[in-house]
């Protein structure tokens, strides 16, 4: 399963192995391992959802501050990609994080 299917994130990818060292194609990779983490697909190595919330959210972090540091220095392209992924994964890892808490005991 490609990290895009079954998560309903729609992102476009590299198209030939010349375009593969772009801006694009490193925060997709990023946000690739980010769905691996956060268990949306199977980690390459167990080929089995895995679900590792500091790992995801360290890489969220990693996201965040490429955001950050790079605005005013992006294509309009490369800055809405960088902006709906990390909106699209922070959700998912909300998502995510609240599903694996314990349920809270019913008070008496």
């Amino acid at each position: 399963m490609s990290p895009q299917e079954g998560t309903g994130f729609v992102w476009q990818t590299a198209a030939s192995p010349e375009e593969t060292a772009t801006f694009s194609t490193f925060i997709l990779a990023l946000a690739s391992t980010i769905l691996i983490h956060l268990g949306e697909t199977e980690s390459p190595q167990t080929q089995s959802p895995d679900i590792q919330l500091p790992l995801a959210r360290q890489c969220l972090d990693f996201l965040g501050i490429l955001h950050v540091k790079t605005q005013g220095n992006l294509t309009t392209e490369e800055s809405r990609l960088l902006h709906q992924i990390l909106t699209d994964l922070r959700l998912v890892y909300v998502r995510v994080q609240q599903s694996q808490k314990p349920p809270s005991p019913k008070p008496p």
